[in-house]
């Protein structure tokens, strides 16, 4: 399987049913995959199994037909800048990370997938380059954040976040991060290329807008995490490494199973958060659902 120039097809890799034929395919992340425009925006593609997939030994070429999702690019400069160098750019890297979340764990193989879908599975993508404009209120709050939100999330860490009025410009661009769950199905070849604004039905954004002003990178790892709490849905966990001073923030969000919201924003809406202590900790910077370890049954 052969990715197009410099795209870095490979980077991540995972495999599942998530075409819902039976048989397993292949989810390829290429995070610096190249739009039509010629932008390094990121890619995923999935290259199905099928029963005839070994003989010939042949070769694919990763392409339109494969390609399934494209992220997007920016820069982090103002509209109205005339001069935009390249370090002043942003590209999300879409497929830095993939996964599938299959139905089924472990500890619960009766388990449903995160939306209560059996059919097929579902594909996590990390986008950990992605950034957006964060606004701050004259305390160095988040606009939209309230002070009980605020203290909690400070509770878990061990420095002091935006502490101050002037200690955060009004706005800022903020290397936030996102996750994506696409939803998979016999159509995700043929249903068109997906991405941030035409996802609505087909998956569900979550977002990595933070509670302070540094950067965050949610999506550096994603991963199923069976069934957590044994409640019949698998659970699924986005990580971000470089969140909390460095210490690191692990989202785990449980299986919905139905009346699934289109975009999620991880430091309010996660189920669990797990943060990483000390500074420089980076939790999360490798993750993985490993079944039941205690032999509780979860």
């Amino acid at each position: 399987i052969e990715g197009t120039r410099s795209s870095n097809a490979g980077f991540s890799l995972a495999s599942g049913d998530v075409t819902g034929d039976g048989i397993a395919d292949i989810v390829i992340g290429a995070p610096n995959a190249l739009n039509a425009e010629g932008k390094a925006v990121g890619a995923v593609h999935v290259v199905s199994g099928k029963r005839d997939f070994f003989e010939g030994n042949p070769t694919l070429t990763l392409g339109n037909n494969t390609l399934i999702f494209e992220g997007k690019n920016g820069t982090i400069k103002s509209k109205f800048d005339l001069l935009i160098t390249p370090n002043d750019r942003w590209h999300s890297q879409v497929g830095y990370s993939v996964a599938v979340v299959q139905p089924g764990s472990i500890s619960n193989p009766k388990a449903h997938n995160f939306t209560g879908s059996n059919a097929s599975a579902h594909i996590l993508i990390g986008a950990p380059g992605y950034h957006q404009t964060i606004r701050f209120d004259a305390e160095g709050k988040p606009v939209g954040i309230s002070q009980a939100q605020l203290d909690q999330y400070k509770a878990l860490l061990s420095h002091t976040p935006n502490s101050g009025v002037g200690s955060v410009p009004e706005t800022k661009d903020i290397n936030t991060g996102r996750a994506y769950l696409v939803y998979g199905g016999e159509n995700i070849l043929t249903q068109g290329v997906l991405n941030d604004d035409n996802l609505k039905g087909k998956g569900i954004i979550f977002d990595g807008s933070p509670l302070e002003d540094r950067d965050m990178r949610l999506g550096e790892v994603v991963t199923g995490a069976g069934d957590m709490n044994g409640d019949g849905y698998v659970d699924i966990a986005l990580s971000a490494p470089e969140a909390a001073g460095r210490a690191g923030l692990v989202f785990i969000f449980g299986g919905r199973g139905g009346n699934l919201e289109d975009k999620y924003s991880v430091m309010t809406d996660s189920d669990v958060l797990i943060a990483g202590g000390d500074l420089f900790n980076y939790a999360g910077q490798s993750l993985a659902g490993v079944g039941d370890v205690n032999n509780d049954g979860i």
